[in-house]
Formats: structure tokens, C-alpha cells, sequence
């Protein structure tokens, strides 16, 4: 590929990219929240809960963010009335945040209008078109992955510190309002709770092999 061609390519693919991902914003299908850090908070909670709840840190690990600004948001989504702090039943220092009904029936109705509004795309597409467009996604997404992890081995290597990552499922003693707990702060350049990927690595990758001629 010429080098002026490579460039303008990429600039559509940016362009591209970016208009997406304001075609998706507001398809929650709900009336609040409103902030993409919130809707990641309720959607971790959501997949990660087995009954037990969820800690400020396991949030923060999986985002990458520090205990005060997930207690920001799980500030607002109690106000809300989408989730709930509690008390650990084996330590009554550990607090643990879990959604309330009304924060389920928020993510099953947003689950089912984005599966409503793929399934329109897919008519739109047809059959052929979405599966060529899944495989080139997956392709995009595993290139992006490596290229991530291989900026986290130059910063490691520079820096001769690991990126902050939280330790997932370290017990929570500071998930109350008002007490957010001291974690470090986020190495340059880790990702916002805005950015953060939604349910990476769990999509069944099983997709029929295109045939021949195409």
C-alpha cells in the first residue's frame, strides 16, 4: 500500500470509528444513567455478582480507574436507586455494592434494546455482509489488543514499574460514601472508565468460515 493511501485509510478508519461510537451512545434504551463510566459499573456488577456483591477494587481493577472515582459512580448510581452498598456477612468491614431490582430490570431492558437494534442491523446487512463485517471486527480487535499490551510492555520496560492495576478481589474496607480509599493513582495513559471495553473476551468467536469466491 503507498504511503498517501495507507495514511487516508486511516483517517477513514478514525473517522469511522469515532462516528460509531456516537451512533451508540444513548441506545441504553432507559431513561438513566446517562454517564458511559456508570453504565460500565452496572454492566461489571451485573455479569460478576454470584450473590455475594462486588468490591470498589474489583470495579476499579477491571476498569483500571482508582477507588474514588468508582465511588463516584457508584455514589450516583445509588441515588438513582440501581444499586445498593451492603455489609460482607463474613466481615462486616468489607463493603460490597450489588445492583437493587430496579437496577437488573435497567440492564435487562438495555440488553434487550441493543439485541433488538442488532437484529435490525442484521436485516439491514443480511446474512452475508454480517458475517464478513464479524470477521473483520475480530481481526480489528485482536490487533488493537496487541498493540495495547505491547505499549503496557515499552511502558513497563521504561519505567521499570507495572501499570497500576488493582488486585481483583482484594477485600474492600472503603466503599462508603465519603471514604473512597487511597489506591495509587492510574499510570499515565490507562484507560478512563469512558473507554473501557464492555464484556471483552466473552463473545462466542465461533463464526462460519466464508466460502470460496468471496
Amino acid at each position: 500500500m503507498k504511503p498517501d493511501k495507507r495514511e487516508e485509510i486511516a483517517r477513514l478508519l478514525m473517522e469511522t470509528f469515532a462516528h460509531s461510537r456516537q451512533s451508540l451512545k444513548g441506545t441504553g434504551g432507559g431513561d438513566a444513567p446517562r454517564r458511559p463510566g456508570e453504565l460500565m459499573v452496572l454492566h461489571f456488577i451485573h455479569s460478576r455478582d454470584d450473590g455475594r456483591g462486588v468490591t470498589v477494587s474489583e470495579i476499579g481493577g477491571w476498569l483500571r480507574v482508582t477507588s474514588p472515582t468508582v465511588t463516584q459512580h457508584i455514589n450516583r448510581l445509588e441515588e438513582q436507586g440501581l444499586a445498593e452498598r451492603f455489609a460482607d456477612s463474613s466481615d462486616r468491614r468489607v463493603v460490597r455494592i450489588r445492583l437493587t431490582g430496579q437496577g437488573r430490570q435497567y440492564i435487562e431492558r438495555m440488553n434487550r434494546s441493543r439485541l433488538e437494534m442488532f437484529a435490525g442491523l442484521a436485516d439491514y446487512l443480511g446474512e452475508e455482509e454480517c458475517l464478513h463485517f464479524i470477521r473483520t471486527m475480530r481481526k480489528v480487535t485482536d490487533y488493537l489488543s496487541e498493540r495495547q499490551q505491547a505499549f503496557w510492555r515499552q511502558y513497563e520496560s521504561a519505567t521499570g514499574r507495572e501499570p497500576h492495576r488493582p488486585a481483583q478481589g482484594s477485600p474492600d474496607r472503603a466503599g462508603a460514601p465519603g471514604q473512597a480509599g487511597a489506591e495509587p493513582s492510574s499510570a499515565p495513559g490507562s484507560a478512563s472508565a469512558n473507554d473501557a471495553p464492555s464484556g471483552a473476551g466473552t463473545a462466542d468467536r465461533s463464526v462460519p468460515a466464508e466460502e470460496d469466491g468471496h
